[in-house]
């Protein structure tokens, strides 16, 4: 059975590694957006996911832990299909949809290690900052709501 340290740790890599994974797919997108609109609602979550990634990075490395980006087995399917899908089309819809997808499953996954790490009565601090990213990923997916 893990010990509270290694659940938190584990905690703040997950909310790392998700900061990591929606910082590189709006990248991914944003030279393919032509409407200005969204390409600043990205930008604005752009600089959201990067800090979080930034929290739970110092919150690691107060922990004496380094960050761990995700592994390219993880992103590369990710990488492939939002490369491909927007080649196809990159109007603001779609794009849109495409981003209320992955946030989607982001919300989901997160707010699952949130209610395990608070199962496991992980750093009250640690869940906080895991329950701010779910919070701020539901607020990221209404934004894009008006899009679609």
């Amino acid at each position: 059975m893990k010990d509270k340290e290694s659940n938190k740790e584990e905690l703040l890599n997950e909310i790392y590694s998700a900061a990591c994974m929606g910082s590189d797919s709006i990248m991914q997108v944003t030279g393919k957006i032509s409407d200005g609109a969204l390409k600043n609602e990205l930008k604005t979550q752009l600089e959201g996911y990067r800090g979080f990634a930034a929290q739970a990075e110092n919150a690691l490395v107060g922990m004496g832990k380094a960050a761990k980006r995700p592994g390219m087995l993880k992103t590369m399917p990710a990488t492939v299909s939002i490369t491909l899908k927007a080649m196809a089309d990159n109007s603001p819809s779609h794009i849109a949809e495409m981003m209320v997808n992955g946030l989607t499953m982001g919300i989901v996954e997160m707010k699952r290690q949130a209610n395990n790490a608070a199962q496991s009565q992980v750093d009250p601090d640690a869940v906080k900052l895991a329950n701010d990213m779910v919070t701020f990923q539901e607020n990221s997916l209404n934004q894009l709501k008006q899009y679609l």
